[in-house]
């Protein structure tokens, strides 16, 4: 019984040893992403939220409406006050011209 305490020790070294080496792993990808988001052009504090703005402002999450759907919605929203006469032409250019 007293041979297994000395073993023991022995196997918590050995814990703290892999801890250890799993943190150095995880710094060193947390250092490589951080680096990788730099050279990309983007804050490291703030890419989650950069990420999410420019997916929500490409057309990759637009629904597929049709071109008389979306002159309706812009008609309407001009109708509403929502958007100057001049942001309802441009807006109707760029559907019409298929931007």
């Amino acid at each position: 019984m007293l041979s297994y305490w000395p073993s023991l020790s022995v196997q918590i070294k050995y814990a703290f040893l892999m801890v250890c080496v799993m943190a150095a792993g995880v710094v060193v990808l947390w250092i490589t992403n951080l680096i990788k988001l730099r050279k990309s052009g983007i804050n490291p504090l703030t890419a989650e939220a950069d990420i999410i703005n420019k997916v929500l402002a490409s057309q990759a999450m637009a629904p597929n409406a049709s071109i008389e759907d979306r002159l309706a919605e812009l008609d309407r929203l001009k109708f509403e006050g929502k958007i100057s006469d001049e942001e309802h032409s441009a807006a109707r250019a760029a559907v019409l011209g298929g931007k």
